[in-house]
């Protein structure tokens, strides 16, 4: 069997932000664009969408941001010890999202690690594994004990130590 039970690329890693942005500046964009050519639409109506649109593309340029220091800040690879999967149901717009998630930790530190369902399906609970991720970068506070990341790059199945 082999021991690495997830591999990706660092673009692959940060797709789903790369996505986003994207989505986010055309949404953005469109909805300049609405604002300033729509001469037949309200004043009040072409302001409110051109505020809006505003919103939009200071939250994907911080989105942008964010994505790209973590990217840039390099990766980081720790051993952990996998204490449970799960898998996490939340309400998104179209209905039910499921996020698999990995609880590891290394003695002191506790991670939760955000992962594609085939790697979920062949960790193993109560198994090592050495996991290489981006560590997020953003405006949250991170505690010296937990950390959360779902860009990663590798998973493989180690001996304890």
């Amino acid at each position: 069997m082999d021991p690495v039970i997830y591999s990706a690329s660092p673009i692959q890693a940060f797709l789903g932000a790369i996505g986003g942005v994207a989505f986010m500046f055309f949404l953005g964009l469109a909805g300049m664009g609405w604002s300033v050519f729509r001469r037949k639409e309200a004043a009040a109506a072409r302001i409110a969408a051109g505020c809006a649109s505003v919103v939009v593309l200071v939250a994907g340029a911080a989105m942008a941001f964010f994505s790209l220091s973590s990217a840039l800040s390099g990766d980081k690879t720790v051993t952990v010890l996998l204490d449970r999967k799960r898998e996490v149901t939340r309400n998104c717009e179209n209905g039910p999202c499921t996020s698999y998630v990995l609880e590891t930790h290394t003695g002191q530190m506790y991670y939760d690690f955000t992962v594609a369902r085939s790697a979920f399906d062949k960790a193993e609970d109560g198994a090592c594994y050495e996991i290489t991720y981006y560590p997020p970068n953003s405006m949250r506070e991170s505690t010296a004990t937990y950390q959360s990341a779902s860009n990663i790059t590798r998973i493989e199945k180690v001996s304890c130590p």
